[in-house]
C-alpha cells in the first residue's frame, strides 16, 4: 500500500511537470525485459485493491489519470501484460484513463470501451 502510495505521488508530479507522453517513455524504460510468469489474476485483484486505497488516503484528490499511471506502472512491473487507454466520449465531453489486461478493463463497467473513444496506444 505504501508503495502505490508513493507511485501515485510520484505519477501525478511527473504528468504535471514533464507530460504524459514522457511520463510514459519513463514507465516503458521501468518495465522488465522478460516478465515473469504469475498468477495474473491474483495480482491484477490485489494489486488494483491496494491502488484503490493509496487513492483514498493520497492528500490530493487522484484522478483516473493518476491511478491508472500507478495501476498500469505496477502491474508491468510484476510482469501482468496490461495496457494504458485513455478516451472520450464527445458529447457531453468526458474524458477518462483506465487500465486493461486481457482486453478488458480492470476495475471499471465491461461496457466502458464501447461508451467512449479510445485514443491510439501510447507506446507504453
Amino acid at each position: 500500500m505504501v508503495a502505490c502510495l508513493l507511485t501515485m505521488a510520484c505519477m501525478d508530479v511527473l504528468s504535471r511537470i514533464i507530460g504524459l507522453r514522457r511520463t510514459c517513455g519513463l514507465i516503458r524504460r521501468m518495465m522488465p525485459s522478460q516478465p515473469e510468469p504469475r498468477a495474473a489474476a491474483e495480482i491484477v485483484n490485489q494489486t488494483m485493491h491496494n491502488v484503490a486505497v493509496a487513492g483514498a488516503f493520497y492528500p490530493r484528490r487522484a484522478l483516473c489519470l493518476e491511478q491508472s499511471l500507478t495501476l498500469f506502472l505496477l502491474l508491468r512491473r510484476r510482469g501482468v501484460p496490461a495496457e494504458l487507454r485513455l478516451g472520450v466520449q464527445p458529447r457531453p465531453f468526458h474524458a477518462h484513463a483506465w487500465v486493461e489486461a486481457g482486453g478488458r478493463p480492470i476495475g471499471e463497467s465491461a461496457n466502458l470501451p464501447l461508451t467512449l473513444v479510445a485514443f491510439p496506444g501510447l507506446g507504453v
